[in-house]
């Protein structure tokens, strides 16, 4: 594992712990209620049988919550980074992710562990995940694997960026069932940890990876985040 250094961009802080169980912010406690709702409604949107009107009115009532929330300001993952308070702020932010997010409606979401020194990742995809019927979108599928690959050295401390990830699909991974994926760092080598996974249902392999990811800290990447950041959102 490299040695821990001294030029840490802030930036590189980021994601290295997982969102508490039990947020005590009440704001934090409402957005993902607020999540859990909108994935419920994002389901139905694909999947309702209600007729043409009633679909009409309900997206008339979500226009009209949007624009009363669009009132209400914003705050952006730039806007912490550009104030300095991205480290402060960091287990918000991953609570918001694509993947992992239980206060983002996008995420399924993943729920990670660790067991046995693999990292594990419990997730169910519902019908707004889909690709062919029945079946998660492939896309889906490398991202949860880019998700927990990449979480072996972040369970570890250290943040991380993805360089190269290679998926193999084996089978069809199902809508609607628990799934299972796990991982496992394979070896270290300066700044790079390259890392292996696959994702279950159930007893059946559905698809397997390999990843490098590259140690963030201190590195021009995480340096480029900061100045995007300070270009405004």
């Amino acid at each position: 594992m490299p040695e821990d250094r001294d030029d840490v961009a802030r930036f590189g802080d980021l994601d290295t712990r997982t969102a508490p169980e039990s947020p005590e912010d009440p704001r934090w406690i409402a957005r993902r209620a607020l999540a859990d709702a909108l994935r419920a409604l994002e389901a139905l949107c694909v999947e309702s049988d209600a007729d043409a009107s009633t679909l009409e009115q309900a997206a008339r009532d979500i226009e009209a919550l949007t624009a009363d929330l669009s009132t209400r300001g914003r705050r952006s993952a730039r806007q912490s980074v550009r104030e300095g308070m991205a480290p402060a702020e960091a287990l918000a932010w991953v609570d918001r992710g694509a993947m992992l997010g239980r206060a983002n409606p996008i995420a399924p979401p993943v729920r990670l562990r660790i067991e046995d020194g693999r990292v594990i990742g419990d997730v169910t995809f519902g019908p707004q995940h889909g690709g062919a019927p029945g079946l998660v979108h492939g896309g889906l599928v490398a991202t949860l694997l880019d998700e927990v690959l990449g979480n072996v050295p972040i369970k570890q401390g250290v943040p991380v960026a993805t360089a190269t990830l290679d998926i193999r699909y084996v089978a069809p991974t199902p809508l609607g069932v628990p799934l299972r994926a796990e991982a496992w760092l394979v070896r270290c080598t300066g700044r790079r940890y390259f890392v292996a996974g696959e994702v279950f249902a159930g007893d059946v392999q559905t698809a397997r990876a390999q990843g490098v990811f590259v140690d963030i800290r201190g590195s021009s990447f995480a340096r480029a985040i900061e100045a995007q950041a300070a270009t405004g959102d």
